[in-house]
């Protein structure tokens, strides 16, 4: 039952508007599983429970916490109806679904909603004037008069909602309102379509600024949003495919970073917020890689430093991760991050870096420090592939302002060493003379051939559409002497449509920039163009440095883990 994948169906009904006396759970969870089923096996595995019997059939209570002052405590009791079925709720609704059986008819104030999802949740009252309050909302100044309309339609005649969701590498969504006529299901229709109009064009001032993750999560719930009305229900559905699992997986350490920053969130103040203004004293608010890290150390000046230009510095220092990693066993630990900063006149040449190579980390006493990787990193990685780097971007994950930041994760020591005695290794890093912007339109129709562009000829720039499952796929790429950045492809002809961005990838050695189509059938359209940075006249620079006596983080700044432990699995 921890598995979540083997969960088919689960349904949760609860009674909305009860009177403050009932304060008993009128509700049952029904849970179906893949793997089978057995009371005897829970009951040993969870002394705690107790058996009870109910009409020749067996089932038990859970743990009962004392009830409020004057009201009795709630019992919950659980049910194994088959082999893959468990029923849990309160007792009076659970021995009543014991006498009863499975229903065979579904309840008809519930066929609004689709019960085949994975999960199901249904608010379906009695009395449905008990979901609403009785006064229409307030509205805002600006708003459209159609959301106006819905806002109205739904607060006089909602009278039941349902969302259910699918889950599997990617996941699906579904919104159920149920309105008490047509002409309300009508008038909700039209103020979603509207509102999803104005979300649109909010979230392309977003995209603008967002975590390329981010904009490419959202853009596909936006992509695949469908607003429906059948006579008084209205639906809306989105989802996000299969495909897109490795994004999803990235993720929840992305929105931790944003969450413990400020994130994209205007009123926090964060990052690239559209409409967020100067902070105190007309500062603004500094960028996530600006913010001091955990357990961070005072910077060192490098004893070597070969291969930077004249005019530029490198430095280093040390912090604790912000993320833990976890092993398949489930062990936990905090690795430390090694921040080579470099800073100085001509750091808006810098293109690219990454390839980073550690030769020695020896500690005081002589252990060797042990490199490591985030299971939890964001983006491509910096130790295989060069990375682009863009010394105005607004929105800094990575790098502070004025600053090439290079990381590099180690495992802590495993002795009583405060200081790193000798750093040596190498990384490398691209400038470019002069890049231009482009534009290939018809993408689907220009990929199948070589560009005829012959600007892009003699830059070796390449565009393969190859078919795919479930979709097909873009590849770009470009020859020695040039680097790519900024690859998006967008429809110019959709006034609601946004960019979505290539992901940078390593394949057979070489660096390129890869997209799936996320349209109906797994096509490209014809209408869509991709848009880029080229930049010319691009130089390999490899840096060597060293470093000694760079202090480590101290114990005691080691941050607690921010990852919910994972339920152990029966």
């Amino acid at each position: 039952m921890s598995d979540l994948k083997g969960i088919q169906s689960a349904s949760m009904m609860a009674a909305m508007g009860m009177p403050p006396a009932a304060q008993q759970f009128k509700g049952l969870v029904v849970a179906r599983s893949k793997k089978p089923l057995s009371q005897s096996a829970i009951l040993q595995a969870s002394p705690e429970l107790k058996s009870v019997d109910h009409s020749g059939k067996s089932y038990f209570l859970l743990p009962t916490p004392p009830g409020p002052p004057g009201q009795p405590a709630v019992e919950v009791g659980g049910w194994v109806a088959d082999a893959n079925t468990f029923v849990m709720g309160g007792v009076n609704e659970l021995k009543a679904a014991m006498d009863k059986g499975e229903t065979v008819s579904p309840r008809k104030e519930l066929s609004f909603v689709d019960a085949t999802s994975h999960i199901v949740l249904v608010v379906a009252p009695k009395d449905p004037q008990a979901m609403r309050q009785g006064q229409p909302p307030p509205s805002m100044p600006g708003m459209p008069p159609q959301i106006a309309e819905m806002q109205q339609a739904i607060n006089e005649s909602m009278q039941g909602f349902g969302l259910g969701i699918n889950i599997r590498g990617g996941f699906d969504l579904q919104t159920s309102l149920l309105l008490k006529d047509s002409a309300g299901a009508a008038k909700v229709k039209t103020g979603l379509e509207a509102a999803l109009a104005e979300g649109r064009k909010q979230f392309d001032a977003i995209k603008a600024t967002a975590p390329p993750l981010l904009g490419d999560l959202g853009q596909m719930l936006i992509d695949n949003l469908k607003i429906t009305e059948q006579s008084q229900v209205v639906k809306v559905t989105t989802n996000i495919p299969d495909s897109a699992q490795p994004q999803l997986e990235q993720l929840p350490p992305l929105l931790m970073v944003m969450a413990m920053t400020g994130g994209l969130n205007p009123l926090a103040g964060g990052p690239g917020s559209p409409g967020a203004g100067p902070g105190p004293a007309g500062l603004s608010p500094p960028a996530i890689g600006e913010m001091k890290k955990p357990g961070e150390t005072e910077p060192v000046e490098a004893a070597k430093a070969e291969g930077l230009p004249d005019g530029m510095t490198l430095s280093a220092k040390l912090s604790w991760s912000e993320f833990p990693n976890r092993s398949a066993d489930g062990k936990e630990t905090i690795p430390i991050q090694l921040m080579l900063d470099t800073k100085g006149e001509g750091l808006d040449t810098i293109c690219a870096f990454g390839q980073i190579t550690m030769k020695r980390m020896t500690l005081e006493g002589g252990e060797t420090l042990k490199s490591t990787r985030n299971t939890l990193m964001i983006g491509p990685d910096p130790l295989r592939t060069l990375v682009p780097f863009d010394a105005d971007d607004q929105v800094r994950i990575d790098h502070p302002e004025g600053t090439l930041r290079v990381k590099y994760l180690v495992e802590p020591p495993s002795g009583t060493a405060e200081k790193i005695a000798a750093l040596e290794g190498t990384f490398k890093y691209l400038t470019s003379e002069k890049s231009d912007e482009f534009t290939i339109d018809e993408v689907a129709k220009t990929a199948l051939k070589p560009l005829a562009d012959p600007e892009l000829k003699s830059a070796g720039v390449k565009l393969l559409l190859k078919p795919g499952n479930p979709g097909e796929t873009l590849t770009m790429w470009c020859g020695k002497g040039h680097f790519l950045s900024k690859v998006g492809i967008s429809n110019p002809f959709d006034a609601n449509g946004a960019t979505r961005f290539f992901n940078l990838e390593v394949d057979k050695g070489q660096t390129v920039y890869r997209i799936q189509s996320l349209e109906q059938g797994g096509k490209f359209s014809e209408k869509l163009q991709v848009k880029f940075k080229l930049d010319r006249e691009v130089k390999e620079h490899l840096v060597s440095f060293r470093f000694e006596d760079v202090p480590l983080p101290t114990p005691d700044s080691k941050p607690k883990s921010q990852i919910p432990q994972q339920p152990q699995q029966n």
